[in-house]
């Protein structure tokens, strides 16, 4: 490499030329932004970790469903039930399901936040697509920052998922939490270089 100004040779690394001084800047590589696809194998990845704890920790604190609650349920498969039975029935099963819901949010949150803000960078899903979480510079993301990107995604989920499907929309391929939190999912091999 020779320097811009008096074209002397220059070390790989060198940061100002030795003969005038003059700064060399070097270029980072532009990073590559994860496309959404591959976002979605990711998480696919970290909810099929993450699904075996979830439906443990239910099974323990969750009420066993009663004989006649059973009962209702083949009925409304087979369609013997009234409308009033009907209602009731899927009253009970959309209310466990958003239980369920929330205790998967609130199970998986230490996973994403501190594995986001670790030296991974990254989910194990992440990991295995070669994708970090990054601040908008391309660095390590801290954990308040990984929090408020996780707690974004209650936001991105309304209305109808919309705020994940950015990430297939925008320049920088962000959802809306990336928006809120202020980061980034970068391809790994073209991110290494922006480390401090």
């Amino acid at each position: 490499m020779l320097c811009p100004t008096c074209n002397n040779e220059l070390l790989s690394d060198a940061v100002y030329c030795s003969r005038c001084g003059t700064s060399i800047q070097r270029r980072r590589p532009q990073m590559r932004y994860a496309g959404f696809w591959r976002r979605v194998v990711a998480t696919v990845i970290d909810l099929c970790l993450l699904a075996p704890l979830v439906l443990g920790v239910s099974t323990l604190v969750l009420p066993k469903p009663t004989p006649e609650e059973d009962l209702a349920v083949k009925q409304l498969t087979s369609g013997r039930l009234t409308g009033g039975e009907r209602r009731q029935v899927q009253q009970r099963f959309t209310e466990r399901a958003i239980y369920l819901w929330e205790l998967a949010f609130l199970l998986a949150a230490p996973y994403f936040v501190l594995l986001e803000s670790s030296a991974l960078r990254g989910t194990v899903g992440k990991h295995m697509m070669g994708l970090w979480v990054t601040d908008l510079n391309g660095r390590r993301i801290r954990p308040s920052r990984a929090l408020k990107r996780y707690l974004g995604r209650l936001v991105s989920a309304m209305p109808v998922w919309y705020g994940f499907a950015m990430a297939g929309l925008t320049s920088r391929k962000q959802a809306l939490h990336d928006f809120l939190a202020g980061t980034l999912v970068v391809i790994r091999d073209r991110a290494e270089d922006t480390e401090d």
